[in-house]
């Protein structure tokens, strides 16, 4: 199946690479204490990239540009709600509900939705989340189970950016720093390490793809969204750790911005619940 992007997701790719790469600024906003960047957000409305109604598989294209840049703003819950400015709630935690105007939520199989109704914030691995009231709420006609296949591929498609940006950073990286008065990215070792990260990268694309490509066709997705979930948990890890490694202490300067996608990535792995878990689910439906 040829997954090439047609000239609309082409030109949607290009505006929100435009826009995230112009609005990225992660120290302004963690000097200013804030965890949303509401100026990014004006920015995608204006653009038309808030819409709910475009394409899944566009929403997806957009969410890996998010990714490259880990811009602070809940745009995989707004996608996945269909909501105006809604976060998603899984098991009563939330991030931005401090800032959403509504949390929708999954509760006995249906799907519900209600003020953001905060008991608890607290700091988490890659920035803050809320733990929300979900004991009550109006019910809304939504399919519970699409609504979390959409969230999860959405997430992948986050993961991809995250993934393809670290990578894009490791080789730059590799391709500069010396050693043995040679540059890192000659040894054949540093290849063989950046060539499976490019790999896992490429597969955690084309199974985000394959099921975002389905429910945007309105058909099941089947087992789709379990596989891109598995490769997002699995490879995005592997992905991060070995940029990483290649970069050596590096990786460790919070004034370098690895550690931002690392940290990211780890937030969609915990998530998810980590690859084991995934692919138990996929036996149990298998």
């Amino acid at each position: 199946m040829n997954f090439a992007y047609d000239d609309t997701q082409t030109a949607v790719r290009e505006l929100a690479r435009r826009i995230f790469t112009e609005h990225e600024r992660h120290k302004e906003l963690e000097a200013a204490g804030q965890t949303f960047d509401a100026d990014l957000w004006s920015a995608l409305g204006g653009a038309g990239l808030l819409d709910a109604e475009i394409g899944f598989v566009e929403q997806c294209i957009v969410l890996i540009e998010q990714g490259r840049t880990v811009a602070p703003v809940p745009l995989w819950a707004h996608y996945a709600t269909r909501r105006t400015f809604a976060t998603l709630a899984t098991d009563g935690i939330a991030s931005d509900a401090d800032v959403a105007d509504e949390v929708v939520f999954v509760r006995d199989g249906s799907v519900f939705v209600t003020a953001p109704v905060m008991l608890e914030r607290r700091r988490t691995t890659a920035g803050a989340e809320c733990v929300v009231d979900v004991t009550g709420g109006e019910r809304i006609e939504m399919d519970a189970a699409d609504l979390l296949d959409r969230a999860v591929v959405l997430r992948c498609a986050l993961g991809v950016g995250i993934a393809e940006k670290a990578l894009e950073l490791t080789a730059s990286y590799v391709s500069e720093r010396k050693q043995f008065d040679r540059p890192l990215g000659s040894f054949q070792a540093v290849q063989q390490r950046a060539a499976d990260a490019y790999i896992d990268v490429e597969a955690m694309r084309l199974t985000m793809l394959q099921a975002a490509w389905q429910i945007d066709a309105g058909r099941d997705p089947g087992h789709a969204v379990e596989v891109a979930r598995f490769w997002a948990s699995e490879a995005g890890q592997r992905v991060v750790s070995a940029a990483q490694h290649l970069h050596g202490g590096m990786g460790a300067d919070v004034d370098y911005p690895l550690f931002r996608y690392t940290l990211a990535m780890k937030e969609i792995e915990l998530a998810f619940g980590g690859a084991t878990e995934t692919i138990a689910r996929m036996g149990a439906m298998l």
